[in-house]
């Protein structure tokens, strides 16, 4: 039973040490409903229309490239955080690296795109080849405010939306041989440190129980 405490508290202090060592971590989800599919291949290939698609990832707050000063903000999609999964349970990562960017008045639109270039969208590799992602999403210019990722916290739907995609293609971006619904994305943010150390009693209470 010592292990056993020992394994919480370790866990437990690298939580800790992992959200004292950046900037606010937060969350993006991104929601929607298989149209076709005409990929090929395990695991893509058995996923079949009306299945729900779910694209989650993190990105630190302080991680980012100001592609366009003011206007396009490009925040570094977190290693090893990324997953496009389905309701019929096919999952695939990245192949590489990823950027979330958000847009502000750029020109006269505000939105979001999910791409390996810090300035436009496009799209990026999956881990399963030949296929990338590509997930936009075009608004008003006065959803936003600025390209600040905490200030862009909120669900985001079909309200003033006027262009998105959200699709998986191969070799070039018509070529869509995935396309999904979107429905919604939110962007949250991960508890902070303060939050977490809160939790703190609870952790250390369970692993006295457990002796």
């Amino acid at each position: 039973m010592k292990h056993r405490i020992v394994s919480i508290v370790t866990a437990f202090s690298a939580l800790c040490i992992t959200a004292f060592a950046g900037g606010a971590i937060v969350q993006v989800d991104m929601y929607g409903t298989v149209v076709f599919n005409g990929t090929s291949g395990s695991p893509l290939g058995g996923v079949t229309a009306g299945q729900l698609a779910h694209t989650s990832f993190t990105v630190d707050s302080t991680l980012f490239t100001d592609s366009i000063p003011g206007v396009v903000r490009a925040y570094d999609v977190m290693a090893g955080s990324f997953s496009l999964s389905f309701s019929g349970g096919a999952s695939v990562g990245l192949a590489g690296p990823a950027h979330f960017g958000v847009r502000n008045n750029d020109p006269g639109v505000d939105g979001f795109f999910l791409s390996d270039n810090t300035s436009s969208f496009g799209g990026v590799a999956l881990s399963q080849s030949p296929y990338r992602e590509d997930f936009h999403a075009t608004y008003g210019s006065s959803l936003l405010s600025s390209v600040d990722i905490l200030g862009a916290l909120g669900t985001y739907n079909f309200t003033g939306l006027t262009v998105f995609g959200y699709n998986l293609w191969q070799t070039f971006p018509d070529n869509v041989r995935m396309d999904i619904d979107y429905d919604h994305m939110t962007i949250s943010q991960v508890p902070t440190p303060a939050g977490i150390l809160a939790f703190a009693p609870l952790a250390l209470g369970l692993a006295r129980r457990r002796r």
